[in-house]
């Protein structure tokens, strides 16, 4: 899927004259792209607090550096812990998938990114494509599809991808399909640590959760910190209801290890853990860092607001209300926003007695 791609192909012979004019308009556009200059804007080394912005062509972008051909001709890498931004001309499709994505229509944004993968030539913006549909995907509910994508394509492209919180890891209570469940077994049983790590969590609400119980801890001491952080975060889904606050406080520690990018998942289940140890506010405000830090992963965020609505009624009526109203407004496309009009009816009824 990231193999080299021809430039510009040949015009058809015999092409009319309309036809002629817009292929030549295409090539064009297509050169303007690949002649352009990326901006990259990174920290700088020898002095804290600064930046530093070089232009040149990006030749690769990945886990571990990128590498700048810089207008003078020469060669830089840069450690990808210091890129802050890389501006980079894009192609029309990759631009409307994004608009398409920012406004949530998940679904029109895979089939412009579909296209925007067909067109782009350069392998590091066409993982960054990839990265998008894999989000689109476990928006709509696409786990197998977005699990695929991630451990099959987007790992083998790059094993140390910068965007390693796309993996589709569950995190919240939900049923699991047989045909999910065989997918995570798949994924349990391949050779690939974050691919196991991935099987795993999905088996947890299964009758298997022993199996995936096992391996998690097996993960746990993996050289990956990002696998070894977050199969340890994904255990404690197990511990939720038997945890104490020493348990919660260590939680805490770990949480505050884990690079802020992969923080999202665990801190839920720190928020559910603090729930049920009544520590109603402590438990919202952890809720809540996941709409405003995560908001990516909407369904998540979805459920955490939610939750932080369900924490705060008994005792913030008002608070709760903000929260259920900010999720049928926002979340309109999820199921917890249904759930959210119940309990917005609920409040309305009490408020009468």
């Amino acid at each position: 899927m990231f193999a080299p791609k021809a430039h510009a192909p040949r015009a058809p012979q015999m092409a009319t004259p309309v036809v002629a004019c817009c292929w030549a308009l295409l090539t064009v556009l297509s050169a303007n792209i690949a002649c352009a200059e990326d901006t990259v804007v990174y920290r700088s080394t020898n002095a804290p607090g600064k930046t530093t912005q070089k232009t040149g062509e990006v030749i690769d972008f990945n886990g571990l550096e990128l590498r700048l051909l810089q207008t003078n001709g020469r060669e830089t890498a840069i450690a990808t812990e210091r890129i802050l931004r890389v501006k980079t001309p894009k192609t029309r499709a990759h631009l409307q998938g994004n608009q398409l994505y920012a406004a949530h229509q998940f679904q029109e944004a895979l089939r412009h990114y579909a296209q925007a993968i067909r067109e782009e030539q350069r392998t590091w913006v066409r993982r960054q494509i990839l990265v998008q549909q894999i989000w689109c995907a476990r928006n709509l509910g696409q786990i197998e599809v977005a699990g695929d994508q991630f451990t099959l394509v987007l790992l083998k492209s790059d094993p140390q991808t910068q965007y390693f919180d796309a993996i589709p890891l569950a995190w919240s209570p939900q049923a699991v399909s047989g045909a999910r469940e065989q997918r995570a077994q798949k994924w349990l049983a391949a050779d690939q640590p974050a691919s196991k790590l991935l099987g795993a969590s999905w088996l947890l609400s299964t009758n298997q959760q022993a199996t995936a119980v096992a391996t998690l801890r097996q993960l746990a001491t993996a050289k990956d910190k990002r696998i070894a952080l977050l199969a340890e975060a994904q255990t404690w889904r197990t511990q939720v209801i038997t945890a104490r606050e020493t348990d919660v406080a260590r939680w805490q520690q770990v949480i505050a290890a884990t690079p802020a990018e992969l923080q999202g998942g665990p801190l839920y289940v720190l928020a559910k853990a603090q729930q049920r140890l009544g520590r109603s506010d402590q438990a919202a405000l952890s809720y809540l860092r996941l709409p405003i830090l995560f908001p990516n992963n909407r369904p998540l965020a979805a459920s955490a607001l939610l939750a932080a609505g369900d924490t705060l009624a008994p005792s913030h009526p008002a608070d709760a209300r903000q929260m259920y109203q900010e999720l049928v407004r926002d979340y309109a496309e999820t199921s917890q926003a249904a759930n959210a009009k119940q309990q917005l009816a609920k409040l309305k009824d009490e408020s009468k007695e």
